[in-house]
């Protein structure tokens, strides 16, 4: 195993860890604007030093194949795909010149820009994706225990180096589930800030783990079952409703994708439902949006639609500036709580509000050019699992993880011929 290989299955693996150096924090009123935070992850770290590794052995690939009249420019589905995704990363960064804070509009171009070669790392022949694969369900389900552990004794513990914080089902702003019978229960956050961001993570692990579950050994197929149970178990506990619809439509797919996987995939699917006849106060309140909670959470999601309205009225063309949705939410109302500074619940209005009509088709450029690149790929299908949380939250846009798990998720499914791009095969 070389040492590129050993870097990004440790990145994989540590990636639920949100261990943070900030650099900035902003307080209103004195309350922390989540929103307009710096700072830089551990994991970060990690990914630059793979990135610079695997980049500077693709240029030792470039200048052998030029020296040896190998490499041949021809315009193709490839080409036209990384054309697109380099126009799009750098319109990102200009953002900047627009936005209201420059600092937040080129850290989430960083951030896109990660995810992007993040997913090439993925599909290249020089790094194992199966492996790959293996450590990132691996790191989720550590972190499943850990959300295991949280909903039993009903807390989490305070870790700096872990990146973790301290909630209480009984205090005050702890995201909760609730019913007048059973009363406050909380939600599993995992390691992560959001439980719903912990239920898209143990989604897209599920995903992966389906999408290899016919290319295992027998003995291999075990430990892959084993660990979409306990995913699944994981996933329930973050009462993500975004991610529970996410579980069906997985489920479906993977049904019909690996006839052989189906009895496991009922299986799994009969210990969810299971779970949701067990708590069901709880789990009726989640899905009929019944008590305070639930209906002040609608209202709010409401009340975010007809303030994306004002944005766009005012910045449709390029937008207010990648992450700066909050930013020009308060320049239009400076008198407004830090608590109600948050983005829309809707990641295409998002991304139309924050880049505007301009970027939001660029964006759909480098989607067309990645489907023709990839069309025939039958694992295509399971992006549709990620439709809930795209519709519904915004996390795999927002923030620095759900943009990584983006690029993990389609360069796990996804299948280049590597044929049709040579610099990224094995030399």
């Amino acid at each position: 195993m070389n040492l590129q290989q050993k870097i990004f299955n440790a990145f994989v693996f540590l990636l639920p860890w949100q261990t943070i150096y900030i650099t900035r924090e902003i307080f209103i009123q004195g309350e922390k604007w989540q929103w307009a935070t710096l700072g830089i992850y551990a994991t970060q770290i990690l990914l630059w030093l793979g990135i610079f590794l695997f980049f500077f052995d693709t240029l030792r690939i470039f200048l052998r194949q030029r020296t040896t009249n190998q490499l041949h420019f021809q315009w193709s589905k490839d080409r036209h795909f990384f054309l697109a995704a380099l126009v799009f990363v750098i319109y990102a960064l200009a953002s900047m010149f627009w936005s209201h804070d420059a600092s937040i509009a080129s850290q989430h171009a960083l951030w896109i820009m990660q995810s992007l070669l993040l997913f090439v790392i993925f599909i290249s022949d020089r790094i194992d994706r199966h492996r790959l694969c293996q450590w990132f369900v691996g790191g989720a389900v550590l972190v499943a225990f850990l959300a295991l552990a949280q909903f039993a004794f009903q807390q989490t513990f305070d870790s700096r180096w872990l990146g973790l914080t301290q909630y209480d089902s009984s205090a005050s702003g702890t995201i909760v589930v609730e019913h007048p019978m059973v009363g406050r229960f909380l939600r599993s956050y995992g390691s992560f800030a959001h439980p719903n961001i912990f239920g898209g993570y143990m989604l897209v692990a599920i995903i992966v783990a389906f999408f290899f579950l016919h290319k295992k050994n027998d003995n291999s197929k075990k430990l892959c079952i084993t660990a979409v149970f306990v995913l699944t178990f994981g996933l329930f506990f973050s009462f993500s409703r975004s991610a529970w619809i996410g579980l069906m439509l997985a489920s479906l797919v993977a049904v019909a994708l690996d006839k052989q996987a189906q009895k496991y995939v009922f299986l799994n699917l009969m210990i969810f439902f299971l779970l949701i006849v067990l708590c069901a106060p709880l789990a009726k309140s989640r899905l009929m949006s019944a008590g305070h909670i639930e209906a002040a959470s609608v209202e709010y999601r409401l009340t975010g639609l007809q303030e994306v309205k004002e944005i766009l009225q005012s910045r449709v063309l390029l937008g207010s500036g990648g992450g700066n949705y909050t930013q020009q939410l308060l320049a239009i109302d400076p008198g407004r709580s830090v608590y109600s500074l948050q983005p829309v619940h809707n990641t295409a209005l998002l991304v139309i509000a924050e880049l505007g009509l301009l970027g939001f088709f660029l964006l759909l450029w480098g989607i067309l050019a990645l489907f023709l690149w990839f069309g025939n790929t039958k694992g295509l299908w399971y992006l549709f699992a990620l439709a809930p949380p795209f519709l519904f939250d915004h996390y795999l846009y927002t923030s620095h993880v759900g943009l990584l798990l983006v690029g993990i998720l389609i360069g796990t499914i996804f299948q280049p011929s590597i044929e049709k791009a040579p610099i990224l095969a094995k030399k």
